[in-house]
């Protein structure tokens, strides 16, 4: 396909604040990937994961279980199960007690129609859960994609 770039397993990111780390949680709007490289402040560029299994900062006040739901908060730097002011980063690859500094985390797949995933987050009994409607995007996504490959419906 001639207008393929890459699978999308990393990006290069173009640092504008502080000093990056390799291994560091960088967050980009409303998701997080993992340096994998240092990167200089302000007009460093660098490599940045967005899939993969890390060792990360938790929570040391919260147990987790394996397939938690995990946010990135930026305050604290630690991965936590507490969604509220914090930004998505993945789920809990494995458990890990309430004591224990770090988790292993499987970085959350970005969904292709996140900005379309909204008007799916209402029912008339209340809310889903974000993992719902990730469902809910995940199967529409396998629908689409059999028809196109079936020739039944255009790219767009």
């Amino acid at each position: 396909m001639k207008n393929f770039v890459q699978p999308g397993a990393s990006i290069e990111y173009s640092n504008a604040g502080s000093a990056i780390s390799s291994g560091d949680v960088v967050v980009m709007g409303d998701r997080c990937g993992v340096a994998a490289t240092d990167i200089a402040a302000t007009t460093g560029k660098g490599t940045v994961h967005l899939s993969g299994v890390y060792e990360l900062d938790k929570d040391n006040d919260e147990a987790i279980s394996q397939g938690d739901e995990l946010y990135f908060d930026s305050s604290e730097s630690t991965c936590t199960k507490t969604a509220a002011g914090n930004t998505p980063i993945g789920a809990a690859h494995q458990a890990a007690a309430e004591t224990a500094t770090k988790g292993l985390v499987r970085l959350k797949e970005q969904p292709k129609r996140a900005a379309n995933v909204s008007a799916l987050s209402m029912d008339v009994s209340g809310t889903y859960s974000e993992a719902e409607v990730q469902s809910i995007a995940t199967k529409v996504d396998a629908i689409l994609t059999a028809m196109k490959n079936a020739g039944l419906m255009k790219n767009a």
